[in-house]
């Protein structure tokens, strides 16, 4: 009868040491298994990083671009009397030989005075 125990003990110490060894082999899969999400995840981050600017090449325009309208204001001048009757948009030439006009007289009266003159004369 001893010999039936023992080989009923061997058999169910068999089939423990069976369950043991599947117990690890599934542990260590599982834990292969998590190593490679983990490295895959490390990998699709890496390219998922945009990648650096490259900038785009320099394209000619079909068309420039229209110029906008600019009034081309010339340098103030010495005279103050120019300078404010060129700024209220007359044409600098036309300013200049009213200016000639008044000769000697200029700057005898006061600056308003002769910026009213110029006012008349220029927009006659």
């Amino acid at each position: 009868m001893k010999t039936t125990k023992t080989a009923a003990g061997a058999t169910l110490g068999l089939y423990v040491a069976v369950l043991g060894l599947l117990t690890a082999v599934l542990t260590f899969l599982g834990a292969l298994l998590r190593l490679s999400a983990t490295g895959l995840q490390v990998l699709t981050d890496g390219l998922r990083q945009p990648p650096a600017r490259v900038p785009a090449p320099a394209q000619a325009p079909a068309e420039a671009p229209a110029r906008p309208n600019l009034r081309i204001v010339p340098a103030p001048a010495h005279d103050p009397l120019t300078t404010a009757l060129t700024g209220l948009g007359f044409k600098p030439a036309e300013v200049r030989r009213f200016v000639a006009t008044l000769g000697p007289r200029t700057g005898t009266e006061s600056l308003a005075e002769d910026i009213k003159a110029g006012l008349k004369a220029l927009s006659a």
